[in-house]
């Protein structure tokens, strides 16, 4: 496998913390490189469509946040 597409777990836990500090022109920026490194990949590959997907949908989800209250964002349902 190629190491470019290889996370490590610290990465991968270093990314989260990252995410919740940057702002939205900062995620768009970040989703549109990841989608561009999954187009690399083999189009017919599962994971790849699976995350082409995913991505999509967060970036649905950011652009419809701008337009939420603040007070709605961090709302958790407990049950």
């Amino acid at each position: 496998m190629n190491p470019e597409y290889v996370r490590s777990d610290s990465e991968v836990a270093n990314r989260g913390w990252k995410w919740k500090q940057m702002g939205d022109e900062e995620k768009k920026a970040a989703i549109n490189e990841e989608m561009k490194r999954m187009q690399r990949l083999p189009p017919n590959s599962s994971y790849v469509s699976h995350r082409l997907r995913v991505l999509n949908k967060i970036q649905q989800l950011i652009s419809l946040q701008v337009g939420v209250p603040v007070s709605l964002i961090n709302y958790e349902c407990v049950m």
